[in-house]
């Protein structure tokens, strides 16, 4: 396509290059197969960091959750210990939870712990299914 003079004079920019109408034209329609293409890739390269840091995120929570259980079990024993004047929890029921059921009763604990049993000295072991 020629220009003529009057043509580039109105498409002039003070700041810009003179280009035809017709490549300014096949720019402004969209965007090209690449760049989508390009797109598509961060967006996935972003949600696979994302999903790593998550992840980890859970396991550091999951270990910090069955530390806490742990020490919530052993000052609740204690305090057992310390207000019964014994070296036992008593079993409260047949369940694998009876100890737990003692202190929760007791009011040491407000409910039974999910992620460990406690046994009669007041040793916690991890569940069969906890994280721990």
């Amino acid at each position: 396509m020629h220009l003529t003079p009057r043509q580039i004079a109105e498409n002039v920019d003070r700041n810009a290059v003179v280009t035809p109408n017709t490549e300014r034209d096949r720019h402004d329609g969209g965007w090209t197969l690449i760049e989508l293409m390009l797109v598509v890739l961060i967006v996935g390269v972003l949600a696979t960091v994302v999903v790593f840091a998550v992840s980890a995120m859970r396991a550091e929570a999951a270990e910090s959750s069955c530390g806490m259980d742990r020490r919530t079990l052993a000052n609740a024993t204690e305090s057992f210990f310390a207000e019964a004047r014994t070296s036992t929890v008593s079993a409260t029921g047949t369940g694998h939870d009876r100890f737990e059921r003692t202190l929760v009763d007791g009011g040491y604990l407000r409910d039974v712990s999910t992620y460990h049993d406690l046994d009669a000295t007041g040793a916690a072991t991890p569940e069969g299914n906890s994280p721990c």
